[in-house]
């Protein structure tokens, strides 16, 4: 079964949640609490080598990080990811859009208002 490692506070993990029931994938969901930094740990920088969320584990054993390559991992075979180079690029660019411009904008004022914290106390 597939094994989800993310966060209510997490924009990227709730895109990958978005998509596995779309899919109707089956997954175990593993909440990890970003607020108190359980994604810090010793343990969990061995599933994802930037201790961030989402993270998916596989059913052989191996685990996937960055919510984009996730999204394009579970899209392979499917009508979400065009198979021709130029619709594949298409969509590609959407997703580097969304992380590089407008991810920074909604992810962070969405972070601090579910926590209450500013943006000097995250630091």
């Amino acid at each position: 079964m597939i094994t989800l490692y993310d966060s209510k506070l997490s924009g990227n993990a709730w895109k990958v949640r978005l998509l596995l029931r779309h899919l109707g994938l089956p997954f175990k969901r593993v909440t990890m609490n970003l607020a108190e930094g359980t994604h810090k740990s010793a343990d969990f920088e061995k599933l994802s080598r930037f201790q961030r969320v989402p993270v998916v584990g596989l059913p052989d054993g191996t685990h996937l990080s960055e919510s984009g390559a996730i999204l394009l991992h579970f899209s392979e075979g499917t009508d979400l990811l065009p198979q021709d180079p130029k619709g594949r690029a298409a969509v590609t660019a959407w997703l580097f859009y969304e992380q590089a411009d407008l991810g920074r904008f909604l992810a962070y004022p969405r972070f601090y208002a579910m926590t209450g914290q500013t943006d000097a106390q995250a630091e």
